[in-house]
């Protein structure tokens, strides 16, 4: 059985989608098969981290929730040389041109489809772990039930005080109806100092543990979200961190 793992910020910027893909990369590498599910709707981008050219694709989540395509079309098999098996990668991307996202913004989606489509995809894949990248903010008839119902929880943030305050209003809204493991990223930090600053406004405690805190560089800055950071420069100490919070995954036990 599958473990369904969501990846959820404040607000965007946090390079959340960037994590997600990356995090993925690993796992996979570690004999895991694992799923990416390009939920954020309104803003999808991982098909471009794993260099997914346009014309490859031509069903995705978006018209799989409004009954468009079927899910084994929406399910695409990423097989570079740096996976082998067991391990194996799949995607299901979202359209992001702006007819599509459009769409999504007046009709809105079916959030109960796409829940299950987290255990569906799971099953008929045989996966491990399917990792949801949400759209960011406190929506609470969207991504955050999405965040609430996935049995891990990583809420990503800057340090900087927009993100610590919006963060800490998610923490206290999701008091009230997630009981399952939540854990704190931080990513784009400058300073240990301000990863410090996190800590204390987050009240981080070991119920809310902070597993891995990221520093910029100008490395990642003129890497420019062009493919896979940790696949080109997997001795970088960014993508070392990558790899922790990946073992950091794999130590975690099943809740049934």
């Amino acid at each position: 059985m599958s473990q369904t793992i969501c990846f959820h910020a404040y607000r965007g910027g946090t390079g959340k989608s960037h994590l997600v893909a990356n995090i993925a990369l690993q796992l996979a590498r570690r004999g895991k098969r694992i799923g990416v599910i390009d939920a954020d709707l309104y803003n999808p981008g991982q098909h471009i981290l794993f260099n997914l050219p346009a014309t490859a694709i031509t069903q995705t989540l978006d018209m799989y929730l409004r009954g468009d395509a079927v899910l084994p079309d929406v399910v695409y098999h990423w097989e570079p040389c740096a996976i082998s098996a067991p391990g194996a990668l799949y995607l299901v991307p979202a359209r992001n041109d702006a007819n599509a996202i459009g769409l999504v913004w007046r009709e809105g989606y079916d959030l109960a489809l796409l829940h299950d489509t987290f255990t569906a995809i799971g099953k008929q894949w045989n996966l491990d772990y399917v990792l949801v990248d949400t759209h960011p903010g406190l929506d609470l008839h969207g991504s955050l039930l999405t965040a609430a119902s996935t049995d891990l929880l990583y809420l990503t943030l800057r340090p900087d005080t927009q993100d610590i305050n919006g963060t800490q209003a998610i923490i206290n809204t999701l008091e009230n109806f997630r009981t399952k493991p939540t854990f704190v990223l931080v990513n784009k930090s400058p300073r240990d100092r301000e990863v410090e600053q996190v800590i204390t406004g987050l009240n981080i405690s070991e119920h809310l543990p902070l597993v891995e805190a990221l520093s910029i560089s100008r490395d990642l800055v003129h890497h420019g979200s062009e493919g896979l950071f940790s696949l080109e420069h997997p001795e970088h100490p960014w993508s070392q961190g990558i790899s922790r919070i990946a073992d950091h995954i794999l130590q975690q036990r099943p809740i049934i």
